[in-house]
């Protein structure tokens, strides 16, 4: 698997709208839910690594000029306990970044806090029982992919697990209401299909049949419907106390890979999605079928 990164230092491109973010693959889009607003950082648009920071509630709005340098693959995901969106890593085209960010709904504030190192391509879910970011996996560079477990407390970070999933990049991983749920990726050799939990102590794997092994895929929790909802290579499953089940008929986006959140005030999934060069498009999920936005 090859991931193409051209190393242009910022982007502002793209043949959407001028009032609206570029088209970029693999940003950070988080429903900020103190503050009502989509949040959107970073990725890959045609003219080059994006460096920009936007909101939508309707409409989109350039929210900051200043914060972390452009970049895709970086991890973010919304700290409900102190109502800010965490932000750590990513590919910077000359790099991998080891750098933790948080923004508070007006401006990106970097933490000096050490640790995890320099990586890409991973996943950060919010554990809402404990109030602790949880990070697993990504790609380091060269063929490295660490297995490890971290987690952010707000103030620092500290390595929560010693074993767990084998390492791994482009996975999913999502709080369901109990426990933090991690599925796919790719090892570097193989696509992977296992699903696992984290309660906060150790991580244990799950059997039964589920979505086939994928990668590039992601994950959101439907709150309102205790349910997780998961969108890969144009196919929407769904994960609730009866297991995994896909939902037929759910047509709508068409990227292979996408960025879900969960809109909180309007209990809906989010996806963001850039079907084709220099073009993206927003959907929303309820439960059965996707709506353009």
């Amino acid at each position: 698997m090859r991931i193409l990164i051209l190393t242009i230092a910022a982007a502002c491109g793209g043949s959407s709208p001028a009032a609206s973010p570029p088209a970029t693959t693999q940003p950070c889009a988080v429903y900020d839910e103190s503050r009502g607003k989509l949040a959107l950082f970073g990725g890959q648009s045609p003219a080059g690594l994006s460096g920009e920071t936007w909101t939508w509630e309707g409409t989109w709005t350039r929210a900051a000029t200043s914060g972390p340098s452009a970049r895709t693959g970086s991890a973010c995901v919304y700290d409900s306990a102190r109502q800010r969106i965490v932000l750590f890593g990513g590919d910077t085209g000359s790099s991998r970044a080891s750098d933790t960010w948080e923004w508070d709904g007006a401006a990106w504030t970097r933490s000096n806090a050490t640790g995890p190192g320099p990586r890409a391509f991973h996943r950060l879910a919010f554990d809402r029982t404990r109030s602790r970011t949880v990070l697993f996996g990504g790609s380091s560079g060269g063929s490295t992919y660490p297995p490890e477990t971290w987690e952010w407390n707000g103030s620092s970070w500290t390595q929560a697990a010693a074993s767990g999933p084998p390492g791994r990049f482009l996975h999913a991983m999502a709080w369901d209401g109990a426990k933090t749920v991690l599925f796919g990726g790719f090892d570097g050799s193989n696509t992977l299909g296992d699903v696992w939990t984290w309660d906060g102590a150790s991580w244990t794997q799950e059997a039964g049949a589920g979505p086939p092994p994928v990668d590039h895929v992601n994950l959101a929790f439907d709150a309102s419907r205790n349910i997780l909802v998961l969108y890969a290579a144009q196919q929407t499953w769904q994960r609730g106390t009866g297991g995994w089940s896909r939902v037929t008929g759910a047509s709508g986006p068409t990227a292979p890979d996408a960025e879900l959140t969960y809109d909180a005030a309007h209990r809906r999934v989010l996806l963001w999605e850039t079907p084709t060069e220099g073009t993206f498009r927003l959907w929303a999920f309820t439960g059965t079928t996707w709506t353009a936005l």
